[in-house]
């Protein structure tokens, strides 16, 4: 299997300011982040995207339908696949009234296992982490890929089986109350302003956002009431801390810092967005330092009578036969789309978005 590289911080360690979280109030999102500010740009996959020239649908259908909210979901998704790149979900249309809870990451790669979560949220607001959501990648991580999945990733032998590495890509921006700064703008306008408004970007492993999620200390609140979906919300304080200190936040929230690969760098300066310019940001990059060790013991905890998404869901939802159902059919139906295409002499074309020019090959990030 394609084994995923990483980038190294070849630049000099800076002395660490006392206040280091100056980002916070400040219009700069690197003030107080010196070692972000020095840290080396990280490689992308596209510099620019022109929607209205390489996608005019893009922002139409359920996004529309969405409104603001809507718009501003795909445009993160967008960047994050200008980042990453791989395959961008297609959304389904939803009849009005019409709920549609899909079982597909927002961005998936053909060349290795890695599947992910796209997120936003301002900063000063909590990220909101929907129960039904996370129940749904409980058992995505606890589903092995298909033999043709393997088989594209260069796995043998293939009847081993392997599981998704599931990340989620928290974009933290300016634009707190956003519907009121921005619910009578036009879509190019939101565009301009959401491409102006970063402030960090932290990918952060499942393992970790699993703990988060059942976490229930001052890091983070709950709701489980009768009126909305049940959810956890990570506070902006920890969130702040994870940015500005990582291997302390980690430890507060009881987990061992040595367990953990953190990487730091910054989104590189010329990207746009429609001509727009995207400010660099911060990047933290956390993963298991031994995602197999931490695997092995979720899929024993998982399997062992009361699974981690039966734990972790309202007991009148049934979550966990759903998603198996789903999860089961689509690799069924994707299974067979692909052997009969590879039958023919090639295996299907990843559904990326039309581009002017070719690629480059996805980095191995």
């Amino acid at each position: 299997m394609k084994k995923e590289a990483r980038f190294v911080l070849t630049a000099p360690k800076p002395e660490i300011k006392q206040n280091r979280y100056g980002f916070i109030r400040s219009p700069d999102p690197f003030t107080g982040l010196d070692d972000y500010g020095c840290a080396p740009e990280m490689p992308i996959v596209r510099t620019a995207f022109d929607y209205k020239k390489q996608r005019p649908t893009l922002f139409n259908g359920s996004f529309a339908y969405m409104g603001l909210r809507g718009h501003s979901g795909r445009y993160f998704e967008t960047l994050a696949w200008m980042i990453y790149g791989g395959v961008l979900r297609e959304y389904q249309e939803p009849e009005r009234g019409e709920t549609i809870i899909t079982c597909e990451p927002d961005i998936s790669h053909k060349d290795r296992p890695a599947r992910r979560e796209i997120k936003s949220v301002a900063g000063g607001e909590s990220l909101k982490l929907k129960d039904k959501q996370m129940a749904k990648y409980c058992v995505i991580q606890a589903t092995k890929l298909s033999p043709v999945q393997l088989a594209a990733l260069g796995a043998l032998p293939v009847s081993s089986g392997a599981y998704p590495n599931l990340k989620f890509e928290i974009f933290r921006h300016s634009l707190s109350g956003m519907n009121a700064k921005l619910g009578t703008k036009s879509l190019d306008e939101i565009l301009e302003a959401l491409s102006a408004s970063g402030k960090a970007l932290m990918s952060l492993p499942f393992s970790l956002m699993y703990h988060l999620h059942n976490l229930r200390t001052e890091h983070t609140s709950r709701y489980e009431g009768d009126k909305w979906e049940h959810i956890t919300r990570v506070k902006s304080p920890t969130l702040n801390s994870i940015l500005a200190s990582p291997e302390q936040a980690i430890e507060q929230l009881g987990l061992n810092p040595d367990d953990y690969l953190i990487t730091k760098a910054r989104l590189p300066e010329g990207m746009n967005f429609n001509g727009v310019p995207i400010r660099p940001i911060p990047v933290i990059i956390i993963d298991d330092k031994n995602h197999q060790t931490w695997l092995e013991t979720y899929l024993d905890k998982y399997y062992a009578g009361l699974s981690m998404a039966e734990r972790i869901c309202p007991v009148d939802y049934p979550t966990l036969p759903l998603f198996r159902q789903v999860i089961a059919l689509k690799q069924e139906e994707t299974q067979e789309l692909e052997e009969r295409q590879a039958s023919q002499g090639d295996l299907a074309p990843e559904s990326e978005l039309p581009m002017q020019e070719k690629p480059k090959d996805d980095i191995p990030f």
